[in-house]
């Protein structure tokens, strides 16, 4: 362990800590604590299956139980009302697991944690570094805005 739990794992589940401490073996570093939290642990032993939520949940009890700091940033649509947007089409990405193909997907909601300046979404098992709005602008390549009448519109997201 790195340091003393923080919330929420401040007496860390030993389930959750032992599958933590198998994947980060002999590492005294953060960033490759990380690194292998990630390589080891999402794109081996998770699919996305559409919820981003648990991923990121997961991500977070995992990487509390070692010590290490994280938070969450979640994005939603707003609501269905002529201007805002509803969905966000993301950059081409490939999800963890073997069901699902990289390719371009619509989210309503996406949810992925951070530490220090890192963006860390276990959806891809990728880590971007600097805040949650860069790596919103990053992932989210189109939003759709609320037009009065159907079909709406793709819009190109320009820092939203």
């Amino acid at each position: 362990m790195l340091a003393t739990p923080k919330e929420p794992e401040t007496e860390p589940r030993t389930h959750i800590l032992g599958y933590a401490c198998e994947w980060v073996s002999g590492n005294s570093d953060e960033d490759d604590v990380i690194d292998d939290i990630l390589s080891n642990g999402f794109e081996e032993n998770y699919t996305w299956d559409g919820n981003c939520e648990q991923l990121s949940s997961d991500f977070l009890r995992l990487a509390t139980s070692l010590g290490i700091t994280t938070s969450q940033h979640r994005w939603k649509g707003r609501n269905f009302v002529v201007g805002d947007m509803s969905d966000m089409r993301t950059i081409s990405m490939d999800p963890v697991g073997s069901e699902y193909p990289q390719r371009v997907y619509e989210f309503e909601y996406h949810q992925w944690s951070e530490v220090a300046s890192l963006q860390i979404d276990p959806t891809t098992a990728s880590t971007k570094s600097g805040n949650w709005g860069d790596y919103e602008d990053y992932f989210f390549s189109h939003y759709e805005r609320i037009t009065s009448s159907g079909p709406y519109i793709w819009d190109v997201n320009m820092g939203c």
